[in-house]
């Protein structure tokens, strides 16, 4: 004889969902405490502070931080990741920096993509940078211990504070450079 279990009603008040956990918005002071934390470990993590200020500069989706391409007279272009229904990808990006931010992005780049050189064969780049969120979140319970909600790399990409840039032109890829 099969028995039923009698399902129940949903709590009141009760979240059916997972709340978000990451913060919305990262202040100066965050960001600077994220990369001093990077590089106050035994053995410094530069990938990590690398991804943190491209991010940061850039406001770039995580799913794109690891296909940037460094262009001529301080270019930066990223191609788009989010696509419509009909298959094709959203916005691509081109930014230009001044000689300054363009350094310090430059050299952020190179060592985060140093992770990539951490995969086994056949691991995809989101793993490289799946990677460096799971750091990252390390490092926010470390320095941030009561809080709830942590920075994410999303969240630095919807924060798109720019540190030190001057000029930042968008583009859409469809339209001619002039």
């Amino acid at each position: 004889e099969a028995k039923f279990i009698k399902a129940t009603p949903f709590p009141e008040g009760a979240h059916k969902y997972k709340e978000v956990t990451f913060i919305k918005k990262v202040t100066n002071d965050d960001f600077k405490k994220l990369l001093n934390g990077c590089k106050s470990k035994k053995t410094p993590d530069s990938s990590l502070a690398g991804a943190i200020t491209v991010a940061w500069m850039t406001g770039c989706r995580p799913s794109e931080m690891m296909s940037i391409q460094l262009l001529p007279e301080n270019g930066i272009f990223i191609k788009g990741s989010k696509q419509t229904d009909d298959g094709m990808r959203g916005m691509d990006r081109y930014l230009y920096l001044n000689d300054e931010s363009f350094k310090i992005f430059s050299v952020g780049l190179e060592v985060m993509k140093r992770e990539l050189e951490k995969l086994a064969p056949g691991e995809t780049q989101m793993r490289a940078v799946g990677m460096l969120q799971k750091r990252l979140d390390g490092l926010n319970k470390k320095l941030f211990p009561k809080r709830k909600k942590h920075i994410t790399v999303s969240t630095l990409s919807i924060n798109m504070v720019t540190v030190v840039v001057v000029k930042v032109v968008y583009y859409p890829a469809h339209r001619k450079l002039q």
